[in-house]
């Protein structure tokens, strides 16, 4: 009897020990998907808050989201080809987001606090999230034109002021901060590889919260002043990360063409240039001429474009360059024709006229 008794007290013993194994693990497996749940969720609503109240094209964080398989169950959450630029958006934070061009040219950038971050959160398809364990989030997001939004959401006044980002390029290739915030990257050559959009940085109610990027070596450092005046949290802050320039050409009409529509890439519409001085924005520049040189690749017929359709081209990025031309791609005005229109019959002009001209109009 008294054996039989002990066989009984070791089965429960082993019953209630197998329970709270698996207690324990339910409640180890429960933790992080209900901390990724809260995570994603915490996230989009900090990007719909910024994309509610954009005021610009770079401040619409959520415009134009690629549409991109994005799982963080393998080595990357988002692997695709977008617009022509194979992107990678690891699942480790410690690997590297990359851009690669058409035409082979690779550019990496890393994530901050990468040795301190969790991996990928899907926060929906084009968008991840790294919770970075200091009261910030980094949510990287994909965008139709292959460039690539790492925004940063710091949730309290003690978070960090100061988001690295370490760039890889070639060794030949440099980078520099023009006299309006962008960021410029180019070859040996001079040939434009990459860029990032000025900084900007947004509280909850769409306040300003000053912003600017700091260069040392091949770290780009945003400094974001959030503790500098009483803002509401969270605060979004960003680096619009791309390298292509034209998005796509289109003969217009098509059955009988005579104007070439070039719609430049959203990243490009948002990044009011990256130019070193005023003076350069009225010179042949090295972005300049390799957008064009896209133009005449992506366009059938394209060895036919004619000098007066390359200077056409040239004002209206100049006008855009300016930023004086605020009727070209208003974020109020959806009627407004996001392309700029190269008109065949136009004769060739002198460029003062064609600017006093409006480029063609």
């Amino acid at each position: 009897m008294i054996g039989n008794i002990k066989k009984i007290r070791n089965i429960a013993a082993v019953g209630v020990a197998a329970s709270l194994v698996v207690g324990v693990l339910t409640l180890g497996f429960s933790v992080p998907v209900n901390a990724q749940d809260d995570l994603a969720a915490e996230t989009l609503s900090a990007l719909e808050a910024v994309t509610d109240q954009a005021g610009t094209s770079a401040t619409d964080v959520l415009a134009n989201v690629a549409d991109v398989v994005t799982d963080s169950s393998g080595d990357t959450a988002i692997e695709a080809t977008v617009a022509g630029v194979e992107v990678i958006v690891p699942t480790d934070p410690s690997d590297q987001i990359s851009l690669e061009s058409s035409t082979g040219d690779v550019l990496s950038i890393g994530l901050p606090f990468a040795d301190k971050a969790t991996d990928a959160t899907v926060v929906t398809d084009g968008v991840v999230a790294y919770d970075n364990k200091n009261l910030s989030t980094t949510a990287v997001v994909v965008k139709q034109d292959g460039s690539v939004q790492i925004t940063v959401v710091i949730e309290g006044p003690t978070a960090p002021t100061k988001y690295p980002y370490e760039l890889n390029i070639p060794s030949d290739a440099t980078v520099s901060i023009g006299d309006n915030g962008g960021v410029t990257i180019l070859d040996a050559d001079g040939t434009f590889l990459g860029g990032i959009a000025s900084a900007w940085a947004k509280d909850a109610t769409g306040v300003s919260v000053p912003t600017h990027y700091v260069l040392n070596g091949s770290v780009l450092t945003q400094v974001v002043e959030h503790t500098t005046a009483r803002f509401v949290y969270p605060i979004v802050a960003d680096p619009w990360f791309g390298i292509k320039l034209i998005e796509r050409t289109a003969w217009y009409p098509y059955f009988k063409p005579w104007k070439l529509q070039v719609y430049p890439t959203g990243w490009l519409k948002a990044a009011p240039l990256l130019y070193a001085t005023l003076w350069t924005r009225f010179i042949l520049s090295d972005i300049r001429d390799q957008a064009w040189k896209d133009i005449k690749s992506m366009t059938p017929g394209g060895w036919n474009l004619s000098p007066s359709m390359r200077d056409q081209f040239y004002c209206h990025f100049d006008f855009w360059a300016l930023g004086t031309v605020q009727r070209y791609f208003s974020d109020t005005n959806p009627s407004v024709d996001p392309s700029w229109d190269l008109e065949m019959y136009r004769p060739y002009v002198s460029y003062p006229y064609l600017v006093s001209q409006s480029c063609n109009n």
